[in-house]
């Protein structure tokens, strides 16, 4: 019986203390996850210059580069978030109907290789968030909002 709870409890030590795996799909994951929830900005500013300052003070991507389409939105605000250990920067927008679209950049650096985003942006349709994902060798960036995918792609559009 004490054998049985010493493996017990050895057993769920190491499931509890072993690390996740570094890989895009988990990080999309668990940023999706923080959209989903709603989670509370560190910095509430409409100011999109006051948000990054914000960022870099907390150590945060904030010398990102935004898409046209990001550009023409209001901020809302943003945080600080973290992934594995790495600072991930958060900026949110102001969408209709008191909606927001959240925007996750971390440093290509801090993302393993395989399975990360290119140059060329790649949507995807979910089952409450639509994302874009897309990289420009310097940062990841992940676009997430509760829109479809053809709205999204307006977001993302390099073109302007």
């Amino acid at each position: 019986m004490a054998a049985s709870i010493v493996l017990i409890l050895s057993l769920a030590s190491y499931w509890m203390t072993r690390p996740a795996k570094e890989t895009f799909a988990n990080l999309h994951s668990r940023m999706v996850g923080f959209a989903l929830r709603t989670y509370e900005m560190d910095i509430l500013s409409k100011d999109g210059t006051k948000v990054r300052e914000y960022l870099a003070s907390q150590g945060a991507p904030a010398d990102f580069a935004l898409t046209p389409g990001l550009s023409r939105m209001p901020v809302k605000g943003g945080g600080r978030l973290s992934w594995q250990n790495h600072a991930v920067g958060m900026v949110c927008f102001d969408l209709p109907q008191n909606e927001t679209l959240y925007l996750f950049v971390i440093d290509r650096a801090d993302v393993p290789e395989g399975n990360t985003p290119d140059k060329s942006p790649q949507i995807a349709a979910g089952k409450h968030l639509s994302t874009a994902s897309w990289s420009d060798g310097r940062r990841i960036y992940l676009l997430a909002a509760p829109t479809d995918p053809q709205t999204l792609a307006k977001f993302v559009d390099q073109r302007g």
